[in-house]
């Protein structure tokens, strides 16, 4: 006979029931406070995480160098920077074209710098353009002509340029400071240049 219950089978089990002693307590309700400090952690490891692969790639594209070779060029607004004369200094020399895309997102961030640092000059390195194509960019991205320099294939070269933007930071006895092959942050020129 089907349906019938068997009376020699064992009773099913019960389900286990947790009774909670006096002294335990209640495990603590999952607040929005609480979700969003998880979040929030989360997110600072994942800004971490971020910030380290940004230098590091940065580093692998830099050029390797030990000392900075010379650098001796004409500035936009008819004078010349030459890098022995600003011996003594702390120096950004940015590498950068027109055409480069990452170039013009950073460079608010070098005119910026600048500005707000004068005791550090910043050299933009321009490595295409014409004299009057350069003075284009420079109005059109509100660019001192003071701070453009227009490089040479044997520039370029010697400093080991390889992607764009390069920038290098060169301390005041000739040493290179700090490196970076691709989209420099304000964070970086603060640390290299203090």
């Amino acid at each position: 006979m089907t349906g019938a219950p068997d009376p020699h089978a064992p009773p099913p089990e019960a389900p286990a029931i947790r009774v909670r002693a006096d002294d335990e307590a209640p495990p603590p309700p999952v607040t929005l406070g609480r979700r969003l400090s998880g979040w929030a952690g989360d997110l600072g490891w994942t800004a971490l995480l971020f910030a380290a692969i940004w230098v590091g790639a940065g580093w692998l594209r830099a050029p390797a160098l030990q000392t900075a070779p010379a650098l001796d060029l004409p500035t936009l607004d008819g004078g010349r920077v030459r890098l022995e004369s600003l011996r003594g200094r702390t120096v950004i020399v940015n590498f950068w074209a027109t055409w480069c895309g990452p170039c013009r997102v950073e460079m608010p961030t070098l005119v910026s710098f600048a500005a707000d640092h004068p005791d550090v000059p910043v050299v933009l390195v321009a490595v295409d353009g014409t004299p009057d194509a350069l003075r284009g960019f420079a109005r059109a991205h509100d660019v001192p002509e003071s701070l453009i320099a227009r490089a040479d294939a044997a520039t370029r070269a010697a400093w080991g340029v390889g992607t764009l933007p390069t920038t290098v930071v060169v301390g005041p006895d000739g040493t290179l400071r700090g490196a970076h092959g691709g989209i420099v942050l304000a964070p970086q020129l603060w640390w290299w240049t203090r």
